[in-house]
């Protein structure tokens, strides 16, 4: 520890100077191993990756239209082989709906969050850009679509008869994910001199 503090207070002139375990790595494979050893990490990508693979396969394994009646309506799973999953009211296949219908929620996910960063970027960038009355507009914007839904939440959750009123049950977090997003982040990189 002293030999830190004393490499700490003689501040090398380049890297070439400073003793190895003060050089920061790379970071490049850092960032994956972090993601490898985090459990829920994990098990998001495998979700993640099976809903791209049945999204993928679903015109292969299921060429038809999904909303054809092709069985008996209400149909139990495991009655029929061709029908896994049974059918519903209709006769429609239950498992040829689910994975057409991975396709339409993955193009969903990548059309909003295609849109939500265009629009966050590009509204920080201009307040930062223009500064004053275009900067407090925009970003009183971001701050009511950061916090109104954040606030519907919560007002839910307190009628929705928690048993302890202090406990915030979801609402503490996805008033962390609401924070700082994409619009505040670009405004504070171009932020006007004044």
């Amino acid at each position: 520890m002293s030999e830190l503090v004393s490499t700490l207070a003689i501040a090398p002139a380049t890297t070439a100077d400073a003793p190895a375990s003060l050089i920061a790595a790379p970071t490049t494979r850092g960032w994956f191993a972090r993601l490898l050893r985090s459990p829920s990490a994990l098990i998001g990508g495998v979700l993640l990756l099976l809903v791209v693979l049945m999204a993928l396969s679903s015109p292969l394994l299921f060429p038809g239209d999904p909303l054809d009646m092709v069985a008996e309506p209400f149909l139990h799973p495991g009655v029929d082989a061709a029908h896994l999953l049974g059918s519903d009211m209709l006769g429609r296949d239950l498992l040829s709906g689910i994975f057409h219908g991975a396709r339409v929620s993955l193009l969903i996910a990548v059309v909003s969050t295609l849109l939500a960063l265009v629009l966050g970027i590009s509204g920080g960038l201009l307040a930062g850009y223009y500064g004053g009355l275009a900067d407090a507009v925009l970003m009183r914007v971001t701050e009511f679509f950061q916090t109104i839904p954040s606030f519907l939440f919560r007002i839910g959750n307190r009628g929705g008869g928690a048993a302890d009123p202090g406990d915030d049950c979801a609402g503490h977090r996805r008033d962390r994910l609401a924070e700082p997003g994409a619009a505040g982040a670009c405004r504070s990189t171009q932020v006007a001199p004044q």
